[in-house]
């Protein structure tokens, strides 16, 4: 899988990987979505990440950990292919509040990645 450009959820079908629990509705995703990948969970977010730094077996990851965290050393990352894995998040305020938020809403959609 590592050397592939994109992985399907049916590619992982049969594999072993590791998951932090506390993932919200991407839990009901891998549930619905690879019904066949045995998930070993964590819940606890420091010891996820040492796990993930000492095993072999692959975990997820998104652009938004990466930048938060960065990227593991020794560890390669291969985008999802699935339209399902490509969610859209939206920050909205009250009306009133547009002028106030005006700067935020303005950086967001300078510096977004599509």
């Amino acid at each position: 899988l590592a050397n592939r450009e994109k992985v399907e959820f049916e590619d992982l079908a049969g594999e072993t990987m590791l998951l932090y629990s506390k993932i919200g509705f991407w839990q009901k995703l891998h549930d619905r979505t690879m019904p066949h990948t045995r998930f070993l969970q964590q819940d606890e977010r420091r010891t996820f990440n040492e796990i993930v730094k000492s095993s072999l077996l692959p975990s997820f990851t998104t652009n938004l950990s990466i930048k938060r965290e960065g990227k593991m050393d020794e560890r390669v990352i291969v985008p999802f292919s699935n339209s399902e894995a490509h969610v859209p998040f939206y920050l909205n305020c009250l009306t009133k509040e547009r002028t106030r938020f005006e700067p935020l809403f303005q950086y967001l959609k300078e510096n977004r990645h599509d």
